[in-house]
């Protein structure tokens, strides 16, 4: 699962992946929700701070170019990567990666749900 911990990083992310994927805009889409979630993931490999890219050998233009390396933390025990968005500078996304039994993640609704693309 692909989130974004903000609104503005939610959006830019949105616009990214359906120009690079679909080659369309936001408008020409179907319609979709912005909605809000609140996750429990531990533990989380954090790739926001530069001393955990360095340790895992990483560099920040790496993980936020266009070709963004296939990571595998839930075979070195993590749950997700916390990680600096690509297409907004300053915004984190959390990924998780669930495989199996999922007793240490928890997922439920948010406070919030509004339109993504439309009116």
């Amino acid at each position: 699962m692909y989130t974004s911990l903000t609104r503005a990083g939610v959006i830019a992310e949105y616009h990214k992946e359906l120009a690079k994927v679909s080659g369309i805009s936001a408008e020409e889409d179907h319609p979709r929700d912005l909605v809000s979630i609140h996750i429990v993931a531990k533990p989380v490999l954090d790739l926001t701070k530069p001393s955990t890219r360095k340790r895992m050998g990483i560099s920040l233009e790496t993980i936020t170019g266009d070709r963004v390396p296939i990571l595998t933390p839930a075979g070195q025990g993590y749950r997700g990567i916390l990680s600096p968005s690509a297409a907004a500078d300053g915004m984190k996304n959390l990924n998780l990666y669930i495989d199996g039994r999922a007793d240490d993640v928890s997922l439920m609704d948010g406070v919030g749900r509004e339109p993504l693309n439309y009116h």
